[in-house]
């Protein structure tokens, strides 16, 4: 049967979790994951995926409890956190797919790749993979709220290839992602013409930028 508890009472469970209250956490659980699970099958929508998703979540959080702020909600860092495996297994699921049917990804992913130096350019596809592990790893922790991840340039690049195929600085537009720190995430601000020259909609001055972030 599931246990219905107000909001003040779970928080008084999860700060009771942080002190390492086995009980407290038993009820988290009984009360959770229920929800927990709902939003697990709707994102992998396999029952037995869903239900080792979940309670992954639950191992993570008493694995992690004493080193999680007090000031953290549990109830959405477990939401989060299932979310995020759910994501993660999508994606590896898709990765897995394509090593299966395209031999040249399959003897790419095969051949051994040279540590970068510290100095190194990071490519487009690395720098999405090194985003993305870093905000689910702050996500896992519970801290993403406290923490603002910014990909951010000095400088915009021409939309055209100069004669030496490369791409001149262009301050006419530029691109910026934001994630965590508090802010509404999950959107799409301001929009360019097709080539990228010039804004079109909802142009961003640097200052907006700077400001949202001091006000995060």
């Amino acid at each position: 049967m599931t246990t219905f508890f107000s909001p003040d009472d779970l928080s008084d469970l999860a700060a009771r979790v942080q002190r390492s209250d086995e009980l407290a956490f038993r009820q988290l659980f009984d009360a959770l994951y229920g929800p927990l699970l709902r939003t697990a099958r709707t994102l992998v929508r396999d029952e037995a995926v869903a239900e080792d998703l979940v309670q992954e979540a639950f191992v993570r959080l008493w694995d992690w409890r004493t080193r999680l702020d007090a000031e953290t909600p549990l109830r959405a860092w477990l939401f989060r956190t299932v979310r995020n495996l759910a994501f993660n297994l999508r994606r590896d699921a898709a990765t897995r797919q394509q090593l299966l049917t395209d031999p040249a990804a399959l003897a790419s992913a095969a051949s051994p790749r040279p540590a970068a130096s510290p100095d190194a350019n990071v490519c487009g596809d690395d720098l999405t993979t090194l985003v993305s592990a870093l905000i689910d790893d702050l996500a896992t922790r519970g801290m993403l709220d406290d923490v603002a991840v910014v990909v951010w340039g000095e400088f915009g690049r021409t939309p055209k290839i100069n004669k030496d195929a490369g791409r001149d600085h262009w301050p006419q537009v530029s691109c910026a992602l934001l994630a965590g720190g508090g802010l509404r995430t999950g959107q799409v601000i301001g929009a360019t013409n097709r080539l990228g020259e010039h804004a079109t909609e909802r142009p961003v001055h640097v200052q907006e930028i700077v400001a949202t972030l001091y006000h995060a």
